[in-house]
């Protein structure tokens, strides 16, 4: 579309959203209690931030009150499809706390619209403070003698009932803590105040270097429960500690001229928070540190995030915070916790060394970095209680379907060796909490929320649920409920696997009481999702075999890639197949169920269970 073209429609659409009177519009739409997901089918002209928004306008008109717009804050492209993010804004000035994010599969059409749009009859006069004079104001006079605390600040709408009030949004910081705060435009009085750091718990490169980590923690891989020579002891080293770290590689670290420092594509250790310790360097590229050394939690950040994000990419997450992460393993003034800040263009992480220090354990590790690909997928989706339980449960489950993908022993146990001791209980992702939790708060929607993931784990595989839960980031919007990202899941499955495993998440869902609607004759009834795009077909067979089987495509197809993996992900075998009848030989392998994944360009992948028998 040419530059004209598109303003031409742009102010078409705006004069047809200006044209809309409170009059014309219901009383007050959002006036009965519901749900944020909508399940749509809607192709736009084009396949533009500028083109969608200009339908979702069109088709939001009875929700925007007169003179309202719909403007384009974040456009994302992930495996499965593309994200448009919108904020509703009045006289040009957003309307804090709106969004309406759309989903649309990889040929341009809208599949769902998660929409928190307010509505309001009356307005104050727009907050006239310029941006420049609100900085010097919040440096000079709000925030007088601390150092370096202002970090950001905007004009804005508040909304209280049905009444628009002009606000300003601020940033700062207070010590490690940074806050977000509402003032009032006229009185500058704080309206509105929340703490924008993410706990973890309780309300230069191509150069290799060497180190000596836990894999993810000493009693995952001793099989021992906390107690005996298993337990911190103020940090002490022992043989049986020690004993339990694995030799690793350390991939693109950087040489400075002097020293390898932990700097690398993916995350760069960093020294922000208090204790000041300095950062881990090496003059040869060996960190072999033990426990009871600063260095080791150093190398366990560096090497467990640098591995997941690598993960992520070998399962098409390409994007996905690729440009790398603060991580200061030594934060929080020594506190018992960890948190994501979401500062910056990435955030950072950063980890307590009260109790066990957090670095030590790879589930807190990944459970933070899940905050930082949350935040990264979708900028500002974490406010509202279900929601922020629905962060929390994303990185519960990041943490136990990693360590489940090392061993399957103890992955039950959340931070397996940061807690689950005499410092915190720890969390379960095999709880068999119902929803509504009877005692509701972040961290039982978490657990609510990572435990039903992981019964999916089970039944369709590493691979195939992280992928889905990874691509349902994307549109993890502001306030949802875990009913709300329930129906994400299932239109994350259908954009990238044509829905082949909504029925396994269904049956999840609905078990665990997230899922609640019923049909006549049926407990739970939720409208299965259509199939999205042309889907690979083909038989494979004997099944179950001995490890010797045959494919044969329903149709011929061109670059079809097969690939086995066991039930915990690992990629056992890939073979390139013709376009026609093909036989796979898996010699030696185990008796057990193993899946069979075919892709293709411009085709959804197959995926089938594949049952191997001992000879």
């Amino acid at each position: 579309m040419n530059e004209l073209m598109r303003k031409l429609l742009l102010s078409t659409f705006l004069l047809a959203c200006a044209t809309i009177t409170v009059a014309q519009a219901p009383a007050n739409p959002h006036s009965t209690p519901r749900g944020l997901f909508e399940k749509v089918s809607i192709r736009p002209p084009y396949n533009s931030p500028e083109s969608v928004g200009m339908t979702l306008m069109t088709y939001k008109a009875d929700e925007l009150p007169d003179g309202c717009e719909l403007q384009a804050v974040s456009a994302k492209e992930s495996p499965g499809g593309f994200h448009y993010q919108y904020v509703q804004e009045f006289q040009g000035i957003p309307i804090h706390n709106t969004s309406l994010l759309a989903t649309l599969d990889k040929r341009g059409r809208i599949l769902s619209l998660i929409s928190d749009l307010k509505w309001f009859t009356d307005a104050g006069t727009a907050p006239n403070m310029s941006e420049t004079a609100l900085s010097e104001w919040i440096a000079n006079t709000y925030l007088l003698g601390q150092t370096n605390p202002w970090q950001s600040s905007k004009r804005i709408w508040h909304v209280t009932g049905t009444h628009l009030n002009p606000a300003y949004l601020v940033q700062h910081s207070e010590g490690t803590t940074v806050l977000e705060k509402i003032l009032d435009a006229n009185s500058l009085q704080v309206i509105e105040q929340r703490d924008l750091q993410i706990f973890h718990h309780r309300l230069g490169t191509d150069t290799i270097g060497t180190a000596m980590v836990f894999n993810p923690d000493p009693l995952t891989t001793s099989g021992n429960t906390y107690g005996g020579n298993f337990v911190d002891n103020l940090d002490a080293d022992h043989a049986d500690l020690n004993g339990q770290r694995v030799s690793v590689n350390l991939q693109d670290i950087t040489f400075n001229g002097t020293d390898f420092v932990l700097s690398g594509p993916h995350v760069r250790i960093v020294d922000v928070e208090a204790p000041t310790t300095g950062v881990a360097m090496s003059p040869t590229g060996d960190f072999n540190f033990t426990r009871n050394q600063q260095g080791f939690e150093d190398v366990m950040c560096y090497f467990h995030i640098d591995t997941y994000q690598r993960y992520l990419q070998s399962i098409g997450f390409t994007s996905l915070l690729n440009t790398g992460l603060d991580c200061d393993p030594h934060g929080l003034n020594m506190q018992d916790n960890s948190h994501f800040v979401p500062t910056g263009q990435t955030g950072r992480v950063a980890f307590g060394e009260g109790g066990v220090d957090d670095a030590e354990d790879a589930d807190v590790i990944v459970h933070e970095y899940g905050h930082a690909l949350s935040h990264a997928a979708l900028n500002g989706g974490n406010s509202g209680s279900e929601r922020q339980g629905l962060d929390e449960g994303l990185g519960d489950y990041i943490a136990a379907s990693y360590s489940k993908a090392l061993s399957y022993s103890l992955w039950k146990n959340t931070f397996t060796w940061d807690g689950h001791n005499e410092f915190w209980d720890g969390r379960s992702a095999s709880s068999g909490q119902m929803y509504p939790p009877s005692s509701p708060n972040i961290y039982t929607y978490g657990e609510i929320w990572a435990s039903t993931l992981m019964e999916v784990y089970d039944d369709i595989g590493r691979t195939a649920c992280d992928k889905v839960v990874i691509q349902s980031m994307y549109s993890n919007a502001a306030n949802l409920t875990l009913n709300d990202a329930a129906h994400v899941i299932l239109v994350a499955d259908s954009l990238l696997y044509g829905g082949a495993h909504i029925d396994e998440f269904q049956r999840a869902f609905c078990a665990r009481g997230i899922f609640n609607g019923t049909n006549v004759g049926e407990e739970c009834y939720v409208p299965r999702a259509e199939a999205i795009g042309q889907r690979l077909g083909y038989e494979i067979f004997p099944n179950p075999s001995t490890g010797e089987f045959r494919v044969r495509p329903a149709r011929p197809v061109a670059k079809a890639q097969l690939r086995v993996m066991d039930a915990l992900g690992h990629v056992l075998h890939v073979q390139e197949l013709d376009r026609f009848e093909n036989e796979v030989v898996l010699p030696g392998l185990a008796s057990g169920l193993y899946w069979v994944e075919i892709s293709a360009p411009d085709w959804l992948p197959y995926v089938q269970k594949l049952q191997v028998l001992a000879k």
